[in-house]
């Protein structure tokens, strides 16, 4: 009788053992299961966000560039032939012949911009240009000189000297003379009166163009 009870109990015992087994099992291949489907999950997630990325990457933003000068006026000379732009707020004045200024209406002394132009009254200007420069530094007329290009002409940038020294740019198309003159805060040399010159006038320097 102890035998049958002892064998009822092993066999029970058994029993209960494959169930707790198949319990674990079951719950095993859940866990499995679930852990397959968050890692498709997040595979899919992941792939969106890469393609999200690349499709914003990709994305490029067009910025448009605007003249500065697009409403400025444009004195003409059609002597010479150039052109040049100011501010609206600018008038222009004519000091003497053949020598405009280009300044704020209040301004007093040496305008922001001047225009010397001299054509066949003198004989020096006959000269070439390299010639025209001796003559200005043997005169003490200019210092600082070094030869540049203006719209693609050859000239020459330096120090105006006089009462007020003045940052100077001199050309010469044709049979003439053009001599631009800026007020750059009365400096002694060349590098000294470019870093004073204003953005408005490095605008109106850029604005420079021959026309014929």
């Amino acid at each position: 009788m102890v035998e049958l009870n002892k064998s009822e109990n092993h066999e029970e015992a058994s029993t209960s053992f494959k169930v707790v087994l198949l319990i674990f099992a079951i719950v095993l291949v859940g866990v499995l299961g679930y852990m397959v489907w968050l890692s498709n999950t997040n595979s899919t997630e992941t792939e969106s966000t890469v393609k999200t990325k690349k499709t914003t990457s990709t994305t490029t933003t067009t910025k448009t560039t605007t003249d500065p000068t697009a409403d400025w006026k444009t004195y003409t000379s059609t002597v010479v032939g150039f052109t040049v732009k100011y501010p609206v707020d600018y008038v222009v004045k004519e000091v003497k012949q053949n020598v405009t200024s280009i300044g704020k209406k209040d301004e007093l002394g040496v305008p922001t911009f001047a225009i010397d132009l001299n054509g066949e009254v003198s004989a020096d200007y006959t000269m070439s240009l390299d010639g025209v420069i001796q003559s200005l530094v043997k005169s003490s007329s200019i210092s600082g000189q070094r030869r540049i290009t203006l719209d693609n002409q050859v000239a020459y940038e330096g120090v105006s000297t006089g009462l007020v020294n003045s940052y100077w740019i001199l050309a010469k198309k044709d049979a003439y003379l053009v001599g631009l003159l800026f007020n750059s805060g009365n400096k002694d040399t060349l590098s000294a009166n470019k870093d004073m010159l204003t953005n408005t006038q490095k605008l109106i320097l850029s604005t420079f163009k021959f026309t014929k």
